[in-house]
């Protein structure tokens, strides 16, 4: 994994080349442990 720094508020999680979570689409940031649930599959 990689931490790439953005700017302008983006913050999205990409993982093996995926989207994981994007603030942008949510309209929000990941609550705990979502982050984890969604790169277990859940």
């Amino acid at each position: 994994m990689q931490l790439i720094a953005g700017s302008g508020g983006v913050y999205e999680i990409i993982a093996d080349g995926r989207l994981i979570f994007a603030k942008s689409e949510a309209r929000r940031f990941p609550e705990p442990g979502e982050i984890v649930a969604l790169l277990k599959g859940g």
